[in-house]
Protein backbone atom coordinates (compact mmCIF):
# COMPACT_ATOMS: atom_id res chain seq x y z
CA UNK A 1 0.00 0.00 0.00
CA UNK A 2 1.34 3.34 -1.20
CA UNK A 3 -0.94 5.67 0.59
CA UNK A 4 -4.00 5.81 3.34
CA UNK A 5 -6.07 8.44 3.33
CA UNK A 6 -8.73 8.70 6.13
CA UNK A 7 -11.41 11.63 7.19
CA UNK A 8 -10.53 12.87 11.01
CA UNK A 9 -8.71 10.83 12.67
CA UNK A 10 -9.90 10.12 16.21
CA UNK A 11 -6.38 9.21 17.57
CA UNK A 12 -3.17 10.57 15.83
CA UNK A 13 -1.27 7.49 16.94
CA UNK A 14 -3.00 4.97 14.95
CA UNK A 15 -0.52 6.38 12.27
CA UNK A 16 2.64 4.38 14.24
CA UNK A 17 0.52 1.74 12.40
CA UNK A 18 2.35 2.31 8.73
CA UNK A 19 5.97 2.57 7.83
CA UNK A 20 6.16 5.91 6.38
CA UNK A 21 8.84 4.79 4.49
CA UNK A 22 6.39 1.97 2.55
CA UNK A 23 2.75 4.08 2.60
CA UNK A 24 1.84 7.64 2.95
CA UNK A 25 -0.61 8.14 5.68
CA UNK A 26 -2.96 11.28 5.71
CA UNK A 27 -6.00 12.13 7.68
CA UNK A 28 -7.95 14.95 6.06
CA UNK A 29 -9.70 16.73 7.99
CA UNK A 30 -13.68 16.89 7.73
CA UNK A 31 -14.54 20.04 9.99
CA UNK A 32 -14.06 22.19 6.90
CA UNK A 33 -16.63 20.71 5.45
CA UNK A 34 -19.08 20.91 8.30
CA UNK A 35 -18.16 24.35 9.00
CA UNK A 36 -18.89 25.05 5.52
CA UNK A 37 -22.66 23.48 5.59
CA UNK A 38 -23.81 24.91 9.18
CA UNK A 39 -22.79 27.85 8.02
CA UNK A 40 -25.39 27.72 5.10
CA UNK A 41 -27.92 26.55 7.08
CA UNK A 42 -27.64 28.58 10.63
CA UNK A 43 -29.84 31.28 10.98
CA UNK A 44 -29.33 34.39 9.12
CA UNK A 45 -30.05 36.85 11.79
CA UNK A 46 -28.07 36.77 15.35
CA UNK A 47 -24.41 35.57 16.49
CA UNK A 48 -22.73 32.91 16.45
CA UNK A 49 -20.16 31.20 18.19
CA UNK A 50 -17.75 27.77 18.90
CA UNK A 51 -18.03 25.28 21.76
CA UNK A 52 -15.52 23.13 22.83
CA UNK A 53 -17.25 19.91 24.34
CA UNK A 54 -14.02 19.40 26.09
CA UNK A 55 -10.55 21.12 26.86
CA UNK A 56 -9.22 17.99 24.45
CA UNK A 57 -11.80 19.55 21.46
CA UNK A 58 -10.63 22.88 21.98
CA UNK A 59 -7.50 23.11 19.76
CA UNK A 60 -9.67 21.85 16.74
CA UNK A 61 -12.56 24.18 17.72
CA UNK A 62 -10.00 27.28 17.64
CA UNK A 63 -9.34 26.28 14.14
CA UNK A 64 -12.78 26.82 13.06
CA UNK A 65 -12.60 29.78 14.32
CA UNK A 66 -9.50 31.10 12.31
CA UNK A 67 -10.75 29.22 8.88
CA UNK A 68 -11.58 31.64 6.26
CA UNK A 69 -15.92 30.80 6.12
CA UNK A 70 -15.92 31.97 9.98
CA UNK A 71 -13.30 34.72 10.29
CA UNK A 72 -14.38 37.07 7.55
CA UNK A 73 -17.75 36.82 8.89
CA UNK A 74 -18.91 39.42 11.65
CA UNK A 75 -21.54 37.11 13.06
CA UNK A 76 -19.21 34.78 14.54
CA UNK A 77 -17.42 35.12 18.30
CA UNK A 78 -13.91 35.40 17.92
CA UNK A 79 -13.96 34.05 21.60
CA UNK A 80 -13.99 30.36 22.51
CA UNK A 81 -16.44 28.61 24.78
CA UNK A 82 -15.33 25.44 26.29
CA UNK A 83 -17.44 22.78 28.56
CA UNK A 84 -15.33 22.15 31.82
CA UNK A 85 -15.48 18.75 33.16
CA UNK A 86 -13.83 16.70 36.26
CA UNK A 87 -13.03 12.96 36.12
CA UNK A 88 -15.97 11.00 38.24
CA UNK A 89 -12.99 9.09 40.05
CA UNK A 90 -8.98 7.95 39.78
CA UNK A 91 -8.14 5.79 37.03
CA UNK A 92 -11.90 5.86 34.80
CA UNK A 93 -12.44 7.46 31.40
CA UNK A 94 -15.79 8.82 32.51
CA UNK A 95 -16.01 12.00 33.31
CA UNK A 96 -19.08 14.62 34.18
CA UNK A 97 -19.58 18.30 33.04
CA UNK A 98 -19.33 21.02 35.46
CA UNK A 99 -19.22 24.32 34.36
CA UNK A 100 -19.06 26.84 31.27
CA UNK A 101 -15.72 28.49 30.34
CA UNK A 102 -17.05 31.79 28.74
CA UNK A 103 -20.05 33.26 27.56
CA UNK A 104 -22.91 31.88 25.20
CA UNK A 105 -25.89 34.27 26.21
CA UNK A 106 -27.73 35.32 22.82
CA UNK A 107 -25.70 33.15 20.62
CA UNK A 108 -26.44 30.71 17.80
CA UNK A 109 -24.32 27.88 19.91
CA UNK A 110 -22.44 25.12 17.12
CA UNK A 111 -20.74 22.20 19.38
CA UNK A 112 -17.83 21.06 17.39
CA UNK A 113 -16.84 17.69 18.05
CA UNK A 114 -15.37 14.45 16.02
CA UNK A 115 -17.24 12.02 16.55
CA UNK A 116 -21.17 10.90 18.36
CA UNK A 117 -21.45 7.45 19.73
CA UNK A 118 -23.95 7.54 23.32
CA UNK A 119 -23.89 11.31 22.96
CA UNK A 120 -23.41 12.04 26.64
CA UNK A 121 -20.81 14.41 25.97
CA UNK A 122 -23.28 16.11 23.79
CA UNK A 123 -26.31 15.99 26.27
CA UNK A 124 -24.25 17.76 28.21
CA UNK A 125 -23.15 20.41 26.72
CA UNK A 126 -26.53 20.82 25.24
CA UNK A 127 -27.88 21.77 28.51
CA UNK A 128 -25.08 23.89 29.50
CA UNK A 129 -25.49 25.75 27.02
CA UNK A 130 -28.92 26.04 27.07
CA UNK A 131 -28.86 27.31 30.83
CA UNK A 132 -26.55 30.19 30.09
CA UNK A 133 -29.00 31.20 27.51
CA UNK A 134 -28.10 30.09 24.09
CA UNK A 135 -30.40 31.24 21.34
CA UNK A 136 -29.90 27.64 20.03
CA UNK A 137 -27.86 24.74 19.87
CA UNK A 138 -26.84 23.17 17.33
CA UNK A 139 -23.84 19.45 16.90
CA UNK A 140 -21.68 19.11 14.21
CA UNK A 141 -19.42 16.43 14.10
CA UNK A 142 -17.08 14.28 11.86
CA UNK A 143 -18.23 10.63 12.43
CA UNK A 144 -21.63 9.38 13.61
CA UNK A 145 -21.15 6.49 15.17
CA UNK A 146 -24.80 5.25 16.08
CA UNK A 147 -24.55 1.77 14.31
CA UNK A 148 -27.41 -0.21 15.48
CA UNK A 149 -27.02 0.98 19.25
CA UNK A 150 -30.41 3.29 19.73
CA UNK A 151 -28.77 5.00 22.65
CA UNK A 152 -26.86 8.08 21.07
CA UNK A 153 -30.25 8.51 18.84
CA UNK A 154 -32.25 7.93 21.95
CA UNK A 155 -30.33 10.83 23.71
CA UNK A 156 -30.48 13.03 20.78
CA UNK A 157 -34.04 13.12 19.87
CA UNK A 158 -35.07 13.47 23.47
CA UNK A 159 -32.77 16.60 23.81
CA UNK A 160 -34.56 18.06 20.86
CA UNK A 161 -38.11 17.18 21.87
CA UNK A 162 -37.01 19.06 25.27
CA UNK A 163 -35.80 22.20 23.21
CA UNK A 164 -32.12 22.12 23.87
CA UNK A 165 -30.97 20.61 20.60
CA UNK A 166 -32.07 22.28 16.90
CA UNK A 167 -29.95 19.64 14.94
CA UNK A 168 -27.04 17.19 14.31
CA UNK A 169 -25.18 17.77 11.11
CA UNK A 170 -22.30 14.66 10.38
CA UNK A 171 -20.11 13.09 7.86
CA UNK A 172 -21.81 9.70 6.46
CA UNK A 173 -18.32 8.12 7.74
CA UNK A 174 -19.49 4.99 9.92
CA UNK A 175 -21.98 2.40 9.20
CA UNK A 176 -25.65 3.48 8.57
CA UNK A 177 -28.45 2.98 10.96
CA UNK A 178 -30.48 0.42 9.90
CA UNK A 179 -34.45 -1.05 11.20
CA UNK A 180 -36.20 1.05 13.70
CA UNK A 181 -33.18 3.65 14.53
CA UNK A 182 -33.06 3.74 10.83
CA UNK A 183 -36.75 4.87 10.62
CA UNK A 184 -36.77 6.68 13.81
CA UNK A 185 -34.15 9.07 12.37
CA UNK A 186 -36.56 9.33 9.05
CA UNK A 187 -39.99 10.38 11.23
CA UNK A 188 -41.57 14.07 10.27
CA UNK A 189 -40.26 14.78 13.61
CA UNK A 190 -36.29 14.38 12.95
CA UNK A 191 -36.07 14.19 9.42
CA UNK A 192 -34.53 17.46 9.20
CA UNK A 193 -33.12 17.28 12.88
CA UNK A 194 -30.63 14.45 11.82
CA UNK A 195 -28.40 16.51 8.38
CA UNK A 196 -25.76 13.86 6.96
CA UNK A 197 -23.42 15.34 4.44
CA UNK A 198 -22.50 12.64 1.79
CA UNK A 199 -18.44 12.30 1.10
CA UNK A 200 -18.71 9.85 -1.54
CA UNK A 201 -17.84 12.57 -3.93
CA UNK A 202 -15.26 14.49 -2.25
CA UNK A 203 -13.66 10.53 -1.86
CA UNK A 204 -14.04 9.79 -5.35
CA UNK A 205 -12.51 12.96 -6.79
CA UNK A 206 -9.51 12.89 -4.00
CA UNK A 207 -9.02 9.43 -5.60
CA UNK A 208 -8.24 10.83 -8.90
CA UNK A 209 -6.80 13.82 -7.87
CA UNK A 210 -3.74 11.28 -5.86
CA UNK A 211 -3.68 8.83 -9.07
CA UNK A 212 -2.68 11.78 -10.83
CA UNK A 213 -0.44 13.60 -8.47
CA UNK A 214 -2.95 16.94 -8.65
CA UNK A 215 -3.95 19.29 -6.34
CA UNK A 216 -7.11 18.25 -4.15
CA UNK A 217 -7.78 21.10 -1.47
CA UNK A 218 -10.33 22.42 -4.09
CA UNK A 219 -12.79 19.39 -3.30
CA UNK A 220 -13.31 21.28 0.13
CA UNK A 221 -14.18 24.18 -1.30
CA UNK A 222 -17.78 25.68 -0.20
CA UNK A 223 -19.20 25.54 -3.92
CA UNK A 224 -18.51 21.75 -3.54
CA UNK A 225 -19.38 21.42 -0.26
CA UNK A 226 -22.29 23.09 -0.35
CA UNK A 227 -23.23 21.54 -3.95
CA UNK A 228 -23.47 17.89 -1.98
CA UNK A 229 -25.62 19.36 0.98
CA UNK A 230 -28.10 21.57 -1.43
CA UNK A 231 -28.40 17.71 -3.94
CA UNK A 232 -29.36 15.93 -0.79
CA UNK A 233 -32.37 18.31 0.32
CA UNK A 234 -33.56 17.12 -3.14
Amino acid sequence: MNRYFTFSIHSPGSAVAFDPSKTKFKSIPLWPVLVRVIHHILPEEGSRKFVAPDTNAAKDTREMINCSTVKGDPRYSRSLAIIDKDRLGVGTDESEAKALIGDVKGYHVIIADDDVNTAGTLEDAARICKEGDALSVSFMAAHPKYGADFQGVRVITHLIDNGLLDFVLTGNTCEEPTGELRELMRCPGYRNKFITIPTEPIVADLIEAVATDSPYSHLFSSRRVLGAYNRLET
